[in-house]
C-alpha cells in the first residue's frame, strides 16, 4: 500500500530529515516507526499524508505518487486518510459530538448521517457518555481518543498516527493502541510513530530510525 523509493526531504538551511529511504507496507498491515526526537518520523507520516513532498525519490500510495498528486486531488486522496497528530487540534468552541461530525460534514454527508456514524465512532473509543461536553473538560487520554475518533469517522483504509500515546498513563495508552489493534484487525492499515520501548518491544514490525535513516535497532544514539 505505501511504498519509499530512495526518499530524502531536507529542510533549509541545512537540515536533512529523511536521508536515501526505502521501504514498503503492506495493505493491513501495523507497523512503528521508532527512534528518538529528530528522527524522522513524524516528516515520514508528512508525507505519506502528502503534507510535505520529499526533496528527491518517490512517495507511493496505493501506486500514487503523491508528489504528483494535483491540488484539487488531495482532499480526495486525504479521505481515505485518518491522521492523528500529537496535537489534538480539537475545536476548543465546538463538542466533543460537533469535532468528530466536522469532516463528515465537510465531505458532504447530511447533519443526520454525520451525526450517526459521529456517534458511532465516538461510542467506539468508549466517548458515548461525552456527546455534549468540550474538550477543555476532558483529560488528555480523552482528548487523545477523540481525535482518534474523529480520525476514523470517515472509515479510512489508512491510519496515520503520531505518537498517539505520548504523554499518557499506561491504562490511557493501552486503551489508545488497543483501538488502533482493532482497526488493523478489520483490515485498515496503521502506521505508528512511537517511542514507547514497551510497545515496540511487542511489535510485530518495527522500522527503526536515527538521524533520518534506517537503524538497526530501537537503541538508536540520541
Amino acid at each position: 500500500m505505501i511504498e519509499f523509493k530512495q526518499v530524502s526531504k531536507h529542510f533549509p538551511p541545512s537540515v536533512s530529515a529523511v536521508s536515501n529511504m526505502s521501504f514498503f507496507i503492506e495493505r493491513g498491515e501495523l507497523i512503528f516507526l521508532a527512534g528518538p526526537s529528530g528522527a524522522g518520523k513524524s516528516t515520514i507520516l508528512k508525507m505519506i499524508a502528502a503534507l510535505e513532498n520529499p526533496t528527491s525519490g518517490q512517495v507511493l500510495v496505493n501506486g500514487q505518487d503523491i508528489a504528483h498528486l494535483k491540488s484539487a486531488s488531495l482532499p480526495y486522496f486525504r479521505r481515505n486518510l485518518g491522521l492523528i497528530l500529537q496535537d489534538h487540534a480539537l475545536l476548543l468552541d465546538r463538542t466533543i459530538l460537533a469535532n468528530v461530525m466536522l469532516p463528515l460534514l465537510i465531505s458532504g454527508f447530511t447533519k443526520s448521517d454525520a451525526f450517526i456514524r459521529a456517534n458511532a465512532a465516538l461510542e467506539q473509543m468508549d466517548l458515548s457518555d461525552k456527546l455534549t461536553v468540550y474538550p477543555l473538560t476532558l483529560s488528555g487520554g480523552e482528548q487523545q481518543r477523540v481525535a482518534i475518533a474523529r480520525a476514523i469517522v470517515n472509515r479510512p483504509q489508512l491510519i496515520l498516527a503520531d505518537e498517539p500515546t505520548a504523554y499518557l498513563d499506561r491504562d490511557n495508552a493501552q486503551q489508545v493502541m488497543n483501538a488502533l489493534y482493532a482497526f488493523q484487525a478489520a483490515g485498515v492499515t496503521c502506521v505508528i510513530s512511537s517511542h514507547d520501548e514497551e510497545m515496540l518491544n511487542k511489535a510485530g514490525r518495527v522500522i527503526y530510525l536515527n538521524r533520518g535513516k534506517q537503524s538497526p535497532s530501537w537503541k538508536v544514539d540520541v
